[in-house]
């Protein structure tokens, strides 16, 4: 919970510039822009738990995955979790 609490807090900064800066359309991605260099545009999921060759293609800066329970969305999170903590890893090398 304290994470995502931190979470919110961050956006509702990001939000709350973009109000006060009275930006709108396009022209807000530069507010994203400083707080995220980079994301994925398309994740592949081979054999993790019960994920087999899954691809989503076409990711955005911001992404809702949503389902009923049990469909895998906390193991896709996982995975996405796993992988960018093996990305920072190798960055600190």
């Amino acid at each position: 919970m304290p994470d995502i609490e931190s979470m919110l807090g961050r956006l509702q900064s990001i939000i709350n510039r973009a109000k006060a800066s009275s930006l709108v359309g396009v022209e807000q991605k530069t507010l994203f822009h400083e707080r995220i260099d980079a994301h994925f545009s398309e994740l592949s999921v081979s054999n993790y738990k019960r994920l087999q060759n899954l691809r989503i293609s076409k990711l955005s800066r911001i992404n809702l995955f949503t389902g009923i329970n049990n469909s895998g969305k906390t193991t896709l999170k996982q995975s996405i979790c796993f992988v960018v903590r093996m990305i920072f890893l190798v960055c600190l090398k």
